[in-house]
């Protein structure tokens, strides 16, 4: 589990620490106010197993268009613990001239950070602090990739990261645990209750391969494509029977992702998820919570950080598991405190509910002197 995140100069992030990650952790603040940042610097710390620190960090965009403007040092760091097993891993970079220089540094157990090394372009750790970076995924789920049929690329089938493969992964659970697909399906109505049944039905599905031609040396790219028999989400509701995906409601389909990825036999044990409120009702947005707390509760190691702007799911939450991104008006960046840091947060907190607490407070306290 993740347990502290720092930020130095990263998008706009000057100088942010979070110390005191939980199993459930959510970040509010608004548009634009550097919530989608701590994801994304998250999930380049953990990549750092298996990429190189600019790969990791900087992606296809590079190390120039996610370090701060006018910054020449940059540096994502995080501490944590997997099954017992205490780690620090921190990717610095150093500007010189037009380039980036990075350094990796880690440390294992009791010992002290020391310059990392790769071999076979895989970080050179004990395997299992590297088998716990690999359980590690950032969703940006679509509701056009989630209400589509599917076809599973692997067994067992995983959910892309856009939500595709929902269909298929339904499918598997059904054939192979029905226990299991069971509890999804009371998990799903408990959070939207007109759901009474969910199934999959055969269909076929277009499926598109990629190939490549050796020409002169060359490679040269091309695909193919052809049709296979793939699965199509089918669901029982208090109106009818048997209704396709495709009509589902947006939050519908990413409670159902959102479930089925914490149920599948190969699950991540770090999920990021942006905007967990999305598409739901205040009520649904309440059980959710419940369920995924419940979830982290019976499964020790698993841990999920959000990102959201609704009150009711700030409500399920206790105050120093919320992170509120507020903004420095002078110098124009990102201020990152947990809401129990409020100044009146523990003689506001005898009347007023959590979620009540932050929309009355908002997120200007963060940069006042002395909170």
């Amino acid at each position: 589990m993740l347990t502290t995140l720092t930020l130095r100069n990263f998008r706009n992030h000057v100088e942010t620490t979070l110390d005191g990650l939980k199993p459930l952790s959510v970040i509010v603040g608004p548009n634009g106010g550097g919530k989608s940042s701590i994801l994304e610097a998250t999930r380049a710390l953990y990549h750092l197993e298996r990429l190189s620190a600019h790969a990791a960090v900087g992606g296809r965009v590079g190390i120039e268009e996610v370090a701060r403007k006018h910054a020449t040092k940059m540096m994502i760091a995080g501490t944590g613990s997997f099954d017992g097993e205490h780690w620090i891993l921190a990717a610095s970079f150093s500007k010189q001239a037009q380039d980036w220089q990075p350094s990796v540094r880690v440390g294992v157990g009791d010992s002290p950070p020391v310059d990392a090394t790769y071999r076979s372009n895989e970080l050179d750790v004990p395997e299992w602090f590297a088998a716990g970076l690999r359980k590690v995924a950032r969703y940006r789920l679509q509701a056009s990739a989630l209400r589509e049929p599917s076809y599973p690329e692997s067994l067992p089938p995983i959910i892309a990261l856009d939500g595709y493969g929902l269909a298929s992964a339904v499918s598997y659970l059904m054939r192979t645990d029905p226990e299991a697909h069971r509890l999804l399906t009371e998990r799903l109505r408990g959070v939207v209750p007109s759901v009474t049944g969910l199934r999959t039905n055969p269909v076929k599905v277009p499926r598109t391969r990629q190939h490549a031609l050796s020409v002169d040396g060359r490679k040269v790219p091309f695909n193919t494509e052809d049709e296979v028999v793939g699965d199509e989400l089918l669901f029982d509701t208090v109106d009818g029977k048997g209704i396709p995906g495709a009509a589902q409601s947006d939050g519908t389909l990413l409670v159902l992702a959102v479930l089925t990825t914490l149920t599948l036999p190969v699950r991540p044990r770090l999920m990021l998820l942006d905007d967990i409120d999305a598409g739901l009702h205040p009520a649904a947005q309440r059980e959710l919570m419940r369920v995924l707390r419940k979830l982290v509760e019976e499964e020790p190691g698993l841990q999920l950080i959000m990102t959201t702007h609704s009150p009711y799911v700030v409500d399920e939450m206790s105050p120093d598991e919320v992170w509120v991104c507020g903004r420095d008006a002078a110098e124009q960046h990102v201020v990152v405190k947990k809401l129990s840091e409020h100044p009146r947060a523990e003689e506001a907190l005898r009347v007023l509910t959590t979620g009540e607490f932050w929309s009355t407070e908002g997120e200007s306290w963060t940069a006042e002197k002395g909170s």
